[in-house]
């Protein structure tokens, strides 16, 4: 028997049988699936391809009697190598994915954390990321700064010149790589963008009233803001963004000014 590989959940129940000698987890969770609508869900404590030790006893442990759609979802987490211990918890991963999907993810090479991070997004915008050669912490902060951005557009950033760390504040104000880079090279960044933005100016008035002598807001600009930290990307100015910007900050308000 070949040696089992780590438990991602930090139990220790290890299969039956080992992971190499099972069929593919879609294959088994079709199985499964079947067999718990049928109404036979503890037919499986007797089938070893499930990696089930004690369907029965799954199912008393979850506090669970008769067939139905949780004996179904415990079951099917279990499929994937979750023990009974874990599967009643109530993790977010466990309340909010359906055991089919994760299966997917964890055959595309994500690990249980991973698939918790990326809650919420589909498996093909991660994957697309993931082939663009982002990490997925970065990937995923992304995503939330702007659900509809492009790994294209989130590698523009890169050819322009804006650090990764800096590219996040850019997404998220709704700027383009083209527009960072030329704000950035009038040392304006993305939270005072907004505000040149939302007067009707561009980065080259920006441009120019930086070489000559100006601070980084527009002439006149006495608007209120807030901030999360201690640095100028960390402020939020009180300004309107134009109809159908994107971004997270797009259309937000400091909480006073």
């Amino acid at each position: 028997m070949s040696e089992q590989p780590a438990d991602p959940w930090g139990w220790h129940e290890p299969p039956l049988v080992p992971e190499s000698d099972l069929p593919p987890l879609s294959l088994r969770l079709a199985g499964l699936a079947d067999l718990a609508r049928s109404g036979q869900p503890r037919e499986m404590a007797r089938d070893e391809r499930f990696e089930l030790p004690s369907c029965s006893e799954l199912a008393e442990v979850a506090g669970l009697r008769g067939e139905g759609p949780a004996v179904e979802r415990v079951i099917g987490w279990r499929a994937l190598g979750v023990p009974a211990a874990a599967a009643e918890r109530p993790q977010q991963l466990l309340d909010r994915m359906d055991p089919s999907d994760a299966g997917r993810w964890l055959e595309a090479g994500y690990s249980f954390d991973e698939i918790e991070r990326w809650l919420g997004v589909d498996l093909d915008t991660a994957l697309a990321f993931r082939r663009a050669g982002f990490d997925g912490q970065e990937a995923r902060a992304l995503v939330e700064a702007d659900p509809v951005l492009s790994p294209e557009e989130a590698l523009a950033f890169d050819a322009a010149g804006i650090a990764s760390a800096a590219r996040l504040y850019w997404v998220a104000a709704g700027f383009n790589a083209g527009e960072a880079g030329a704000y950035t090279e009038a040392d304006v960044v993305a939270s005072e963008a907004r505000v040149w933005r939302a007067s009707g100016l561009g980065p080259f008035d920006a441009q120019a009233h930086r070489a000559a002598g100006g601070d980084a807001l527009p002439p006149g600009e006495g608007v209120g803001w807030g901030a999360v930290g201690p640095t100028r990307d960390d402020r939020t100015y009180g300004v309107t963004d134009p109809p159908g910007t994107r971004g997270a900050t797009a259309g937000q308000r400091p909480p006073f000014g």
